[in-house]
C-alpha cells in the first residue's frame, strides 16, 4: 500500500514578490492494521523571490508506533506562477520538490506537476496533480502520481470552511486497484489573522477520512504560515 504523508498539503499557485515565510506542518495518520499511527511534521522558511517564483527550505520529521519523532528528510521546495493572476478563466503553476531522505539508500526524491486555482464568485477551487520519483536509491521505484483537490467558501477573513481532498493512485503509469489506492477527504478550514500592514498568520486545517483499503482510516493535518 502506499500512503501519503499525513503532513502533506494543497499547494497554491499564489505568490507575493519579497514575502517571507515561516512554515510549520504537522499530520497523524490512524493507519489500518498491522500498523497503528504514524505523524509527520515540518518546519522550513520561504522566500518570494519575485512575482513568479517562490522557494522554500524544509527540515521534516517523522514518528510511527515503533520509533519516537526522528528527522527523516530536508526538501527544497520552489513554486512557479506561469500565468498572471486574473487574465485567464484559471490561475497556472508549477511545483517542484526536491528531498534528501536520511537514510540514504532511499536516494533522493523529486516531485514535480501542475498547480491549478480557480474562482467562482464567492469559492476558490484548487486542483493538483504531483509525480514522484527516487533517483540514487538501492530499490527502482516506478513514478508515483498523486492529487490533491480543494475547495473553500470565502467566507471572510478569519473563517473559511472547505473541503480538502488528497491522494495517490499508484504507479504513473499502471495505476493501482482502487482498494488499494490511497484516498483521502474531508472538511477543512482556513483563515488569516493580520498582524500588521506585512504581518500576517494563516492557518489550513482538515480531517481526512479513508476512502479505500489502501488509505488511513483518518487522518488530521494543519499547516500554520507567518508572513512577513
Amino acid at each position: 500500500m502506499v500512503f501519503i504523508s499525513p503532513s502533506d498539503y494543497i499547494a497554491l499557485p499564489v505568490i507575493e514578490a519579497g514575502e517571507r515565510e515561516i512554515d510549520f506542518k504537522y499530520g497523524r495518520a490512524d493507519l489500518r492494521p498491522p500498523d497503528d499511527q504514524k505523524a509527520s511534521s515540518s518546519v522550513g522558511f520561504g522566500l518570494g523571490v519575485n512575482e513568479h517564483w517562490f522557494t522554500e527550505l524544509y527540515v521534516k520529521w517523522e514518528q510511527n508506533s515503533t520509533q519516537g519523532q526522528h528527522f527523516d528528510a530536508l526538501e527544497w521546495e520552489n513554486r512557479f506562477l506561469l500565468t498572471e493572476p486574473g487574465s485567464y478563466p484559471f490561475d497556472l503553476g508549477l511545483i517542484t520538490e526536491i528531498e534528501r531522505p536520511k537514510d540514504r539508500t532511499d536516494g533522493y526524491e523529486v516531485s514535480v506537476g501542475p498547480l491549478f486555482q480557480t474562482k467562482i464568485d464567492r469559492w476558490q477551487l484548487n486542483a493538483n496533480l504531483k509525480l514522484t520519483r527516487s533517483f540514487k536509491a538501492d530499490q527502482d521505484v516506478v513514478p508515483q502520481l498523486g492529487y490533491q483537490f480543494q475547495v473553500k467558501y470565502r467566507l471572510g477573513p478569519l473563517f473559511e470552511p472547505g473541503i480538502q481532498a488528497l491522494g495517490q493512485v499508484g504507479d504513473a503509469t499502471h495505476w493501482s486497484p482502487v482498494n488499494q489506492q490511497a484516498n483521502t477527504l474531508g472538511p477543512a478550514a482556513f483563515g488569516v489573522f493580520h498582524l500588521g500592514d506585512a504581518e500576517k498568520i494563516r492557518y489550513n486545517a482538515a480531517w481526512l477520512f479513508g476512502l479505500t483499503e489502501g488509505s488511513p482510516k483518518n487522518t488530521f493535518r494543519i499547516q500554520i504560515e507567518y508572513e512577513f
